[in-house]
């Protein structure tokens, strides 16, 4: 009726009994605008169809795999997290104490990223700003936390692949658990922020605050300390600059390429 040519895509039984799928155009012969007679093309694509149904299948064994390892990685995090919360309630040394709390606290924000993975159809690629509020909520919940103090996040939306997401997440522990320790003297108030951007291709993570900045002769680069040894071989690790400012209050970030 339109006399225009038409594609078609059909199942087709041949006569030795085979089912197949064909594919191909209609086109019309039209003589003084009048349908006189067609050209039709035939392909037989059974054989590419069965091949994008097999890695179709394929795909959806990969994606139900994938779901079963993360949640079963973020159980196993959780298993060692319980253990080692146990073992820690079992000391009378605030030190060693000390020391298991911040490795509980380490193995949860690395259990967040198996997290929103789960709920997530995206198996690469994090919910970053959603991921950093989770370890904001978790290291303020491990933490006693003087009621002065104001915690406020300025979050911008960014996607990062899992291979930093982890890193990521244990320099933002690291930094946040440092200044809700340090930042100011016990009962006095003040304000820290996490502050995350992405701009032009450029993903920036910092921890501020208003206290009294660094020690004098504080070498960031020489500190012997664990956690900000962490903080400088896990931004190497993925390909960041750390960005540190110690004059009025003391700012630690973390800035990469995405």
């Amino acid at each position: 009726e339109s006399l225009e040519p038409t594609w078609y895509e059909v199942e087709v039984r041949t006569p030795g009994g085979r089912q197949t799928r064909q594919n191909g155009w209609l086109v019309p012969l039209v003589e003084a605008e009048r349908f006189a007679g067609m050209i039709v093309t035939i392909r037989d694509v059974t054989e590419r169809v069965r091949a994008e149904e097999g890695l179709k299948k394929a795909l959806e064994s990969q994606e139900i795999l994938m779901k079963e390892i993360q949640h079963r990685v973020k159980n196993s995090l959780n298993v060692v997290s319980s253990i080692l919360r146990i073992e820690k309630d079992g000391l009378s040394d605030e030190k060693a104490q000390a020391v298991f709390a911040d490795a509980i606290a380490r193995i949860r924000s690395i259990s967040a990223v198996y997290e929103h993975l789960a709920r997530s159809d995206d198996h690469a690629n994090v919910a970053f700003d959603l991921y950093v509020r989770d370890i904001v909520d978790s290291v303020v919940a491990g933490e006693i936390v003087d009621s002065g103090i104001v915690l406020r996040t300025e979050l911008s939306g960014a996607r990062v692949d899992t291979k930093r997401a982890v890193p990521l997440g244990l320099i933002l522990n690291e930094l946040l658990t440092n200044a809700l320790k340090y930042a100011y003297p016990p009962g006095k108030p003040g304000e820290i922020r996490v502050r995350l951007s992405c701009l032009d291709g450029q993903l920036s993570l910092s921890v501020e605050d208003d206290g009294a900045g660094f020690a004098p002769g504080f070498d960031l680069a020489a500190s012997p300390g664990l956690g900000m040894t962490l903080v400088r071989m896990l931004s190497e690790q993925v390909g960041g600059k750390l960005e540190v400012s110690g004059e009025k209050g003391t700012r630690i970030g973390v800035r990469l390429a995405l």
